[in-house]
């Protein structure tokens, strides 16, 4: 058995599953990091307290276009169909924990 790996392949493998679910990802994108620069121009430098909600607000927003991403991926390998912005929002919400426990551990190894 002599597979190989061919970069090329994979890279257009990759960006033609991100094309194809380009107006999920772009929706996704906007609604993770426009709110977050709101919250975090309005609250984020007045106090330590705004600087902390605005890093777990952060955080949340984050881990959720991840796992979102993730899904996406996971459903174009397994040639499911294409799920809108709210249905990937509530896939991935009840793993959320899952990824808090992994980026404290991820964080604490790093220390």
């Amino acid at each position: 058995m002599n597979d190989s790996i061919s970069i090329t392949s994979v890279l257009r493998h990759t960006f033609a599953a991100y094309l194809g679910q380009r107006a999920v990802l772009l929706s996704l994108a906007a609604l993770a990091v426009v709110p977050v620069e709101a919250l975090s121009a309005l609250v984020g430098k007045a106090s330590p307290v705004g600087a902390i909600v605005v890093l777990i607000v952060d955080f949340v927003v984050l881990a959720l276009f991840m796992g979102a991403v993730v899904q996406l991926a996971a459903d174009r390998r397994n040639d499911a169909p294409v799920k809108s912005l709210g249905e990937l929002l509530r896939v991935v919400r009840p793993v959320l924990g899952g990824l808090g426990e992994t980026w404290i551990t991820a964080h604490r190894a790093g220390s």
